[in-house]
């Protein structure tokens, strides 16, 4: 089954429509709101900036993650001492699979790393959440915790 669609209005080709599964976890639908949103964007010009359909999802992908995910707030939590998988994913209002590629892709999962290596100067400071909310959170999509 299909976790999203995006479909162009036939009588307003300027309109587009985003249908998504709603029987998914909260989680899964923001994820594939922003990833069907890129496609949005990116749709005047899909055949000049992607080589392939495959192309075309991995960076809708990774659109996804670094809206829900930005990587200065990851960093900042991870810094700060958060480092449980699911409370991260829990933060951010993701999957932790989807947190779990996001820790991948910023290379704060690799356990071969020290710490501080992995810790900017200046990210130690104590994790506030109310950013990661206001760009992604619960409280944007009205979830009550």
């Amino acid at each position: 089954s299909s976790e999203g669609a995006l479909v162009r209005n036939p009588d307003n080709p300027n309109e587009w429509g985003i249908f998504y599964n709603d029987k998914a976890r909260p989680e899964r639908q923001r994820f594939t709101l922003a990833h069907e949103f890129k496609h949005v964007i990116d749709h005047p010009l899909r055949d000049l900036l992607y080589a392939d359909h495959g192309a075309r999802e991995r960076v809708a992908d990774h659109f996804a993650a670094c809206l829900l995910m930005p990587k200065r707030l990851v960093v900042r939590a991870w810094c700060s001492g958060e480092q449980d998988l699911t409370q991260l994913a829990e933060l951010f209002v993701v999957s932790t699979e989807a947190m779990s590629r996001r820790l991948a892709t910023l290379g704060l999962s690799d356990q071969r790393l020290p710490r501080p290596l992995r810790c900017s100067r200046g990210m130690r400071r104590s994790l506030r959440p109310a950013p990661a909310f206001a760009i992604a959170g619960r409280e944007s999509i009205g979830v009550k915790r």
